[in-house]
């Protein structure tokens, strides 16, 4: 009888007992691990979805007031970060849609509300998103801010465009800041990684940029260096600047 290598391990994508993880057949993982012995089994790489191209070293002194009056001065000065599509995809095939939870070999972990504001900056509490001197300041500032929001937080995959809809929050930057953004982004995305598990699924849209901040902060050994912060008000997403490349596998070892 051949003898079994005991370094080799057998581990199957789906849960133990699937009286919880109901959704796991139409799964992306499923579909990954039926095709792992294929000769040439196909790699999914989702389309990112990530349009913001805002020059946030450029941003003219004057509307830096009515950033912060508004509650996306911190989210204005974030780099405009190269999307890795492969982390992205890769973070997607460990989402869960049934508890919105990433299942990872160490445990289970998830994007918190704590994340999105020491990250992007954003207001995290408040209301639901649901004279003349200073106008033209003011209306740089709300095209601004809805560059950012179309491309960076509330991403579409059906649209380049932004919706209307959001002037409505920014008619009054006082009360701008009392809108719970980050909140409004964390939900845009969950539902976006929930959508994309399809298999059948290939532009994922929302803002991937907090995920990928999100996973350099809680897996250290695929982040980029940290260059020195002089900016005490600065968030993470501000001097985190490296691009990177890496790619996580399920682990799918025969016996």
């Amino acid at each position: 009888m051949e003898q079994q290598n005991p370094h080799q391990t057998f581990i199957d994508p789906g849960p133990l007992v699937p009286s919880l993880l109901t959704l796991q057949e139409k799964h992306i993982s499923t579909y990954i691990w039926n095709r792992s012995g294929d000769a040439n089994p196909d790699d999914r790489v989702l389309n990112v979805r990530h349009a913001a191209s805002w020059d946030h070293l450029n941003i003219p002194e004057d509307i830096h007031p009515y950033l912060q009056q508004a509650g996306f001065y911190h989210i204005a000065r974030l780099r405009n970060h190269e999307i890795d599509h492969h982390l992205i995809s890769a973070l997607e095939e460990r989402w869960r849609p049934e508890t919105r939870i990433f299942h990872m070999s160490m445990g289970e972990v998830t994007i918190t509300l704590e994340d999105v504001h020491h990250l992007l900056g954003l207001p995290t509490d408040g209301e639901v998103v649901s004279g003349r001197v200073g106008v033209d300041r003011m209306r740089y500032t709300r095209a601004l801010i809805l560059r950012i929001i179309g491309g960076c937080l509330f991403v579409e995959t059906a649209s380049s465009f932004v919706h209307a809809r959001y002037l409505l929050f920014l008619d009054d930057f006082q009360r701008t800041r009392t809108y719970s953004w980050g909140s409004a982004v964390l939900t845009t995305l969950y539902r976006e990684l929930c959508k994309v598990t399809d298999p059948g699924r290939s532009d994922m849209g929302g803002c991937t940029l907090l995920l990928q901040l999100w996973a350099w902060t809680r897996f250290p050994t695929i982040s980029p260096g940290i260059p020195e912060i002089t900016d005490p008000d600065a968030i993470f997403g501000v001097v985190q600047g490296v691009r990177i490349r890496c790619r996580l596998y399920f682990t799918q070892v025969r016996c």
